[in-house]
């Protein structure tokens, strides 16, 4: 897990860890007709992750257990991407997720008669609005009639970006550690929602230190002027002690910088050997072409084309009109 994927990690972790507030965001943005089956006992947070380690850079987990009125348990799991835009496979992991969830249950029950259910819960926090389908059968090609033999069902979204900023929540924390992720990857909105977040901590001050040290980790562009703006808004007493934890964090990341070029360029790298091994197992030796544009390629446009490897019907479908017309044929 790199730096950034550690501080989103963190973060969430964080303001999901008391059952009050999770339980808040449970009754708050699940359908009403799941909340209505459920006691308002707050949940309860089962210790442990169920992401595969290659996906731990980009996804965060929680898993809740929870009592119903008609006196049954059931588990609301929660998954969080560190993505700027949503990921259409994101109902392949959560199937495969659940099913652990149930394996470990099955496990701890040996003498079960029915299984829990697990219902699942996307927080997206991206740019661009969600526009994927909800249900794991979307992922799936078949015909009409085979679908009632397939395996489906259906996962929550919590898009932070269709909902108004003072309606993220009723609760001053996780309305504050809501808006906070909210903005994350809206680079040209970050000089104004400062101001907004430092207004929100005024009703949440406990968690300051957090939030502040979150936006120095993970926002890009912005300056000691803003941070300063946001403490005196939310706690102007502080503002000594957290512009010298402001000055530290500058230091640690300056030294950072120095690295990270090359650190990039090692990753790109990597990708692209990687996907290269993939284009040839997948379609046999690839034209010369290829090789000239993954080399060229960006991270993202990498993590992109991996991404459809899988179920790329040639090596122009896989690029999506990316490539150069008419290279498939050289």
């Amino acid at each position: 897990m790199n730096d950034i994927s550690q501080f989103h990690d963190h973060f969430i972790r964080l303001l999901l860890s008391t059952p009050e507030r999770a339980g808040t965001l449970i009754r708050e943005r699940l359908p009403h007709e799941i909340v209505d089956l459920l006691t308002n006992a707050p949940p309860e947070l089962v210790n442990g992750s169920y992401i595969d380690g290659e996906f731990r850079e980009h996804l965060t987990d929680r898993l809740y257990r929870v009592s119903t009125r008609t006196g049954e348990s059931a588990f609301i799991y929660a998954l969080l991407e560190h993505k700027s835009w949503s990921d259409r496979r994101v109902g392949w992991q959560l199937h495969r997720y659940r099913n652990r969830i149930l394996d470990q249950w099955v496990l701890e029950n040996p003498k079960w008669k029915r299984l829990p259910s697990v219902i699942c819960v996307v927080i997206y926090h991206g740019v661009a609005r969600w526009r994927i389908p909800n249900e794991f059968q979307a992922l799936m090609t078949s015909e009409e009639a085979l679908q009632p033999y397939l395996p489906n069902f259906r996962f929550v979204v919590i898009d932070l970006g269709r909902i108004d900023n003072n309606a993220l929540s009723i609760d001053p924390r996780l309305r504050t550690g809501l808006l906070t992720l909210k903005y994350v990857f809206r680079k040209k909105s970050h000089p104004d929602i400062l101001e907004q977040i430092g207004i929100s901590l005024r009703e949440a001050p406990d968690i300051l230190y957090q939030v502040v040290l979150y936006i120095i980790q993970t926002y890009e562009n912005v300056d000691e002027a803003g941070i300063k703006k946001l403490i005196r808004l939310a706690k102007p007493e502080e503002e000594a002690k957290m512009m010298s934890i402001y000055a530290r964090e500058m230091i640690a990341k300056g030294h950072k910088e120095g690295h990270k070029e090359g650190h990039k360029e090692g990753r790109q790298e990597g990708a692209a050997s990687l996907l290269l091994r993939q284009i040839q197992r997948r379609f046999g030796p690839p034209p010369s072409w290829i090789a000239t544009r993954l080399a060229t390629a960006t991270l993202q446009e990498l993590e992109t084309w991996s991404d459809r490897i899988l179920d790329a019907q040639s090596i122009d479908t896989l690029f999506d009109g990316s490539a150069t017309p008419g290279m498939g044929n050289h």
